[in-house]
This record gives C-alpha cells, sequence and structure tokens, in this order.
C-alpha cells in the first residue's frame, strides 16, 4: 500500500476538518459568569465614564423595580420615552444593554453607539458594542471595540475572551492564545477560554497541551461534538489514527458528522484495511443533502484504486456519478473502466 499518498490526503482532509475556527457555545449568552459580567456594566464608574445628573440618576432608579422584577420591556419603554436618551450618554447606554438582553441587537448597537457619539471614551459602551458585533459575527467591527475599551482600563475576561476569539477568526492563533490566558485569569474554568485556548495550540503545534486541555473541555461538554472533530485533528497531526477513527466515529453516530468528515472517516478505514467500514460511511456521505465538494470524493476514489479494491471503487464511481450527475470528470470515466 502507498502510504504516502494516503498521507498527502489525510493531510488534505486535515485542513478541511480544522480550518473552521470554534465559535462560542451555544449558551455562552446564558452563562453566570458573562451575566455577571454583563449586569456589573448597568453599574456607573463615575471615574472613567460619563458623570450622572441628579435627573438622569432618578430615571435610572425608577426602573430598578421593573428590572428587578424582570420586567425589561416596561422599563425599556420607560427610558426611550423619555428625552434624556437623546442627550445623555448614561441614558443611551442603558437603552443599549436592555435591548441587548432582548436580543434587538441592531437597536442596541444604534444605542451604543449614541452613547459613544455622546461621549466617546464610553469604556463600558465600547465593550458592549463589541458584544454585540460578536452576536452579529461581525468580527471586523467586533475587534475594533473590543480593543478599544481594553485600551481605555477594561480587563474583563469576557472582554479578552471574546477578543480571542475574534483573533482566531482572523487566524492571529498566537495572539489569540495571549487574549485567552488572559480570560482564564479571572475565569480559570469557563469551558469556551479552554476551548479556544487548545485550538490555538493545536494550530501552534502543540499537541500535547492542546490534547490535555481536549480533555477537561469535553468532559466538561460531552455533547459538543466540534470539540471532538478539534481532538480528532490533533490525534491525526499526531499521527494517532486509531483515535482519530473513535472520535470521528462517535460523531457520525451522533448525526452530527459532515460530509467531509465522512469521507475522512472512510479513508482512515481504508488505511487501515477496513474496507467493509470504509464502504458504509463513503456512501453514507454521496446520500447526504449537503454533500462533499466533488474534489474530495475524486480525491478518495482515487485512493480506493490505490488500495486495489477494484469493487468498492467500481461501487463508489458509480455512487458518485449518481451523486454528482452533473460533474464531469474523465477520471470517474477512467476509474471505473480501470476497475
Amino acid at each position: 500500500m502507498n502510504y504516502s499518498v494516503i498521507s498527502c490526503f489525510l493531510l488534505s482532509c486535515i485542513s478541511l476538518s480544522a480550518a473552521e475556527p470554534l465559535a462560542l457555545g451555544k449558551d455562552y449568552w446564558q452563562n453566570e459568569a458573562f451575566l455577571k459580567s454583563f449586569n456589573g456594566s448597568y453599574r456607573i464608574n463615575a471615574r472613567i465614564e460619563p458623570s450622572v445628573t441628579s435627573e438622569q440618576r432618578s430615571l435610572l432608579v425608577s426602573i430598578q423595580p421593573l428590572m428587578a422584577e424582570g420586567k425589561r420591556e416596561d422599563a425599556l419603554a420607560m427610558l426611550t420615552g423619555n428625552e434624556l436618551a437623546k442627550s445623555s450618554a448614561a441614558i443611551a447606554f442603558n437603552v443599549g444593554n436592555i435591548q441587548f438582553e432582548l436580543g434587538e441587537l441592531e437597536s442596541a448597537e444604534q444605542s451604543y453607539l449614541q452613547a459613544l457619539k455622546l461621549f466617546p471614551s464610553f469604556r463600558r459602551a465600547h465593550r458592549n458594542l463589541g458584544f454585540v458585533y460578536v452576536r452579529q459575527s461581525s468580527w471586523d467591527k467586533a475587534l475594533p471595540a473590543l480593543e478599544e475599551s481594553i485600551r481605555l482600563g477594561d480587563h474583563d475576561a469576557a472582554t479578552f475572551g471574546q477578543l480571542a476569539f475574534g483573533r482566531m477568526q482572523a487566524g492571529q492563533y498566537a495572539s489569540a492564545l495571549q487574549a485567552f490566558q488572559l480570560a482564564q485569569l479571572t475565569q480559570p474554568k469557563a469551558v469556551d477560554w479552554k476551548a479556544g485556548t487548545a485550538q490555538c495550540l493545536e494550530q501552534l503545534k502543540r499537541y500535547e497541551e492542546a490534547l490535555s486541555l481536549l480533555d477537561e473541555v469535553i468532559a466538561a461538554r460531552p455533547a459538543e461534538t466540534s470539540y471532538y472533530l478539534l481532538q480528532a485533528s490533533v490525534y491525526l497531526a499526531m499521527n494517532r489514527p486509531d483515535e482519530a477513527v473513535t472520535n470521528l466515529d462517535l460523531v457520525r453516530r451522533l448525526g452530527k458528522l459532515d460530509a467531509e468528515n465522512h469521507l475522512l472517516l472512510a479513508n482512515l478505514h481504508l488505511r487501515s484495511s477496513s474496507g467493509h467500514l470504509a464502504r458504509p460511511v463513503m456512501m453514507a456521505a454521496l446520500e447526504m443533502e449537503q454533500k462533499a465538494a466533488y474534489g474530495s470524493v475524486i480525491n478518495l476514489l482515487e485512493f480506493t484504486t490505490v488500495t486495489r479494491d477494484w469493487s468498492l471503487a467500481r461501487d463508489l464511481a458509480t455512487a458518485t456519478q449518481k451523486a454528482y450527475p452533473d460533474a464531469e470528470d474523465d477520471k470517474l470515466g477512467q476509474r471505473r473502466q480501470s476497475s
């Protein structure tokens, strides 16, 4: 068996599997640590942020009972109905906070921008504006806002952690690692920061450290399949294919494995001379609604001929032609004829 060909194919699959940076956990915005940090932003910091007049303070005090009772919409209506929302940075900021909590992100963005127009060095407004952009996956806007907040003295873990995710999106893994480490100083148990750190370590080829962290992350969130895929990528980089197969097969059985990674799993089975295990996996990939790139399938087809499993190659060629009826590829016809 030609293992040099196998290695080349594996490397192409690994890059496809691990290219996407991890995202913040789906429940991050409801996480107790984040809510504690965000709710703290309602408090006034008179040393570095806009002063509050007695009239503005009175308005903010008047909505506290509504906020305590969870009546965000009523509190928002009371603030937006007051003329101070247009002239006070503090009031505009609090309007933005409530809109953020209600999921009205576009309105929250405008409120934070209004607060910054009235008071450009409003640190918490820069930070929370960055949070809006993170939730919208607008990383090109989120990074400058978060960086400005830090420049103004923000040392909150939520700010550093989200900045780190943004830098990962930009492919800046060394810088992202530094930001994650700063986030972990005050939130050492935060799973999102550990997961992000692990991916940075993987990208920086610090594989043993990445594995140690991923063990902790998976133990904390065993249902999050992206962590198993990241760990599989690390295993492959360390030439531990059997463990990668275990992870990929687990995700497949959970119904969360995409077509590209089905092909990777099939390839790993072929590498271990387990064509009978590869067959159902590769056929499943071809039947998926969101199909793999045609080139990836052709690469796998070529690999089946390297293993000289002619029956499998013939069946894969037939299934590929059916799954990609509009594709024209001379190699496909050649493989069918040769098999």
